[in-house]
């Protein structure tokens, strides 16, 4: 017989440590939605605050943890604090217990959007770049032109992908690191995107593996999740597998052209 799969959130405020509120979480009413290949997926978390006892700030951290394993991550970038009714009379607070907190924000993702690619020693140039694995020169050039966020892993899951980067320029000072990423997926045909552990992942198409199934059944085979009071979606729409082919014509040669 399978056994429930343990679920946590987490939140961790600036500078702060992590804080365990899943016992406070309101499931029907709480999403986290992910998207593929580096579009930034969003989360909606609705906490009860029974003793009023709670706060929360934006910039901090979550987390959503099944049976030990990170399955998403974010930035809190919204506040809202209510009440569960209408009207309430909060005259005599002893009355009015319960306090509704209402956390949106964007996954780790985001940082595609947010670094902007600059030379700190000369912001006039252009970025010069040597040529050579896609996998070399995107951890090349994160360790010279990207402001690295905090805690992020541009080695372990970046693949050396046998496809190779040309010689000459990066993108232009002043764009987001997502234009250069990009630009490898033009090149090289990858997959790129930041998971929920704040790891950076490069791969080819051929050999890009998801760890997830469309089933409530977790991959290991063992546990489940249960999704009566919970809702978990991941969205492909932004997954591309067409081609642009150019310098041939698809017309047929005639045989009396070829003399």
């Amino acid at each position: 017989m399978m056994r429930s799969s343990t679920i946590q959130i987490l939140i961790t405020p600036p500078g702060g440590s992590a804080q365990d509120i899943t016992r406070s979480v309101l499931y029907d009413k709480t999403k986290f939605n992910l998207q593929a290949n580096a579009v930034p997926g969003n989360f909606t978390v609705t906490v009860r605050d029974k003793e009023r006892a709670l706060s929360f700030s934006a910039g901090s951290e979550i987390a959503l943890v099944l049976d030990g394993q990170p399955f998403a991550g974010g930035f809190v970038k919204d506040v809202g604090r209510g009440n569960f009714f209408p009207a309430v009379d909060t005259k005599n607070l002893s009355r009015v217990r319960s306090r509704m907190w209402t956390l949106t924000g964007t996954d780790f993702n985001t940082w595609f959007d947010t670094r902007v690619v600059h030379n700190r020693l000369d912001y006039f140039s252009e970025l010069k770049e040597p040529g050579g694995d896609i996998g070399v020169m995107a951890r090349f050039f994160i360790s010279r032109f990207i402001d690295i966020p905090i805690g992020l892993d541009y080695h372990t899951f970046v693949d050396d992908t046998g496809v190779m980067y040309p010689a000459g320029a990066f993108v232009n000072q002043g764009e987001y690191w997502r234009v250069q990423m990009d630009d490898f997926c033009r090149i090289g045909g990858i997959v790129y995107y930041i998971d929920a552990s704040k790891n950076l992942h490069v791969h080819i198409y051929e050999k890009a593996r998801v760890p997830w199934k469309f089933t409530d059944y977790r991959p290991d085979g063992k546990n489940t999740i249960g999704f009566r009071e919970g809702t978990y979606s991941e969205q492909g729409l932004q997954l591309v597998t067409d081609a642009l082919v150019w310098g041939g014509t698809s017309l047929p040669k005639r045989a009396d052209a070829l003399n």
